[in-house]
């Protein structure tokens, strides 16, 4: 019996072959493996002893003749170390045993989820994120394994990729993927989600409690709960919000309460309908009732806007649903999103000093961890410093510009290790800069802020990393 099923579950791994195609990995020249007299199954046979037990379990399972069809498929072909592993881990009786996934058919769901039919896909068309369906029904999920440069279906990973047929193409991979529908769990039967009693607020008081308490200050509990109206809400997590705050800088919580950007972010994570985890695909954009869009790059795990991961899907209320959240999301076009350069490219009134970052090479400083605070020059305050050199020769700005001069002039305008709001400046305090110079505050009784002798004309332009203040005047050593 268990030559039997060893048997089947070789040929299962052969279906599989045919049918994931061309997923990725490390692939020789498609002319050097190219067989087009050959189907899948001969190809199978002949790439033998690496797919037999996927060959005997195809062959037993009657499967011969559907993989020897004009297709095309594209098959990821579990070798036979991944059968082995996959039967050591069965148990000998009970519903997941291999004598009941035989007689329930289920080990034909497995090798048939092994298949893509109608396309032939090459490794290098592989797309990360990618749910594809297969000849069983379900779907199989792509997956790009940044430690190992390669591409991954479902935990598996392709290691032997683009073996090409005449009706298709094989990707073998290190284990047998299982559907859903085939998993093992001891024979359990999915349960039927219950009908849920409590709104989207009453939910996030309970299990979101920082996120609640947002909604409710912003007075957005309003609107959450209004009757007839379904929403979808991301809802990080109190870990999530633990590090956002983390981030912010002294005063930080406060500016951007104040200056509405928090509600805006808080809005950001609301979906005017009710949208399931099934619902998303990769690269699917939603729009927020904030007004941007949140993308989804990944399809299993899912992610969203590149890197924030749902941790929990499908928390279902009276009046939508959330989705629990491992990063606080932040729009894009939000100047709390990007780093200080990012800050210096978007604010044209500073396009002199972020050339000069460019030029002195100083973007990878500035685009590290930090935290930093910027008092940038204006373009104008730059124009009215070069009024005062030479055009040319010995302390023209070119001069300067070559000795080193302009270099220590811009890093006397770079505070590192700490972002300093508007609001925690204090008259006749100093503070070090990167060129080893110190910049007296001064706070006049009108409130006007000056920083040296420059006076601050637009503050508190806060981004990920640190925050600008415009200043009106070159700030000298």
């Amino acid at each position: 019996m268990k030559n039997l099923l060893l048997n089947i579950i070789v040929s299962i791994s052969l279906v599989l072959t045919v049918a994931t195609g061309r997923l990725g990995g490390q692939r020789e020249t498609i002319a050097q493996r190219k067989l087009q007299d050959q189907n899948i199954v001969q190809v199978a046979v002949g790439a033998a002893p690496e797919f037999t037990t996927l060959v005997d379990i195809v062959t037993q399972l009657g499967l011969v003749d559907a993989l020897s069809g004009d297709g095309p498929f594209t098959v990821f072909a579990p070798t036979n170390s991944a059968f082995e592993s996959l039967l050591s881990s069965l148990p000998e009786e009970g519903d997941a045993s291999l004598e009941n996934l035989i007689a329930t058919g289920a080990l034909e769901d497995i090798v048939k989820y092994h298949v893509v039919p109608g396309t032939a896909i090459e490794s290098s068309f592989l797309l990360d994120g990618a749910v594809v369906e297969t000849l069983s029904g379900d779907s199989i999920t792509v997956n790009f394994d940044a430690a190992s440069s390669g591409f991954q279906i479902n935990d598996s990973s392709i290691v032997s990729a683009d073996i090409l047929a005449s009706n298709g193409i094989i990707h073998a991979i290190d284990k047998v993927l299982l559907p859903g529908s085939a998993s093992g769990e001891e024979g359990q039967e999915p349960k039927e989600p219950s009908e849920p009693t409590k709104t989207i607020v009453e939910i996030a008081t309970e299990q979101f409690p920082t996120l609640a308490s947002l909604i409710t200050t912003l007075g957005l509990d309003a609107e959450l709960t209004k009757k007839n109206k379904e929403f979808t809400v991301f809802a990080p997590t109190e870990a999530a919000f633990e590090s956002f705050l983390a981030n912010l800088p002294t005063g930080g919580l406060e500016l951007i309460t104040s200056n509405g950007v928090l509600e805006e972010i808080v809005k950001f994570h609301v979906i005017g309908e009710p949208l399931l985890s099934s619902d998303f695909v990769p690269y699917i954009e939603i729009e927020t009732v904030q007004g941007d869009t949140i993308k989804e790059t990944r399809g299993s795990p899912i992610i969203l806007n590149y890197g924030t991961e749902v941790e929990t899907a499908d928390i279902l209320a009276t009046n939508g649903v959330l989705h629990s959240v491992k990063k606080v999301l932040i729009p894009r076009s939000f100047p709390i999103s990007k780093n200080v350069v990012e800050l210096l490219i978007n604010e044209e009134d500073v396009s002199d000093l972020k050339d000069l970052v460019l030029f002195l090479n100083l973007v990878q400083t500035l685009i590290s961890e930090g935290p930093f605070t910027i008092f940038a020059p204006t373009n104008k305050a730059f124009q009215d410093f070069r009024d005062t050199l030479p055009d040319e020769g010995e302390g023209s700005f070119s001069d300067l510009l070559k000795s080193g001069v302009v270099l220590d002039v811009v890093l006397n305008h770079v505070v590192q290790g700490d972002a300093i709001l508007s609001s925690t400046l204090e008259s006749g305090a100093s503070v070090s800069t990167l060129g080893g110079g110190e910049l007296t505050v001064s706070i006049a009784d009108d409130g006007t802020v000056k920083i040296g002798d420059g006076i601050v004309t637009k503050a508190d332009v806060l981004g990920v990393n640190g925050v600008i203040h415009f200043v009106d005047q070159i700030l000298l050593p």
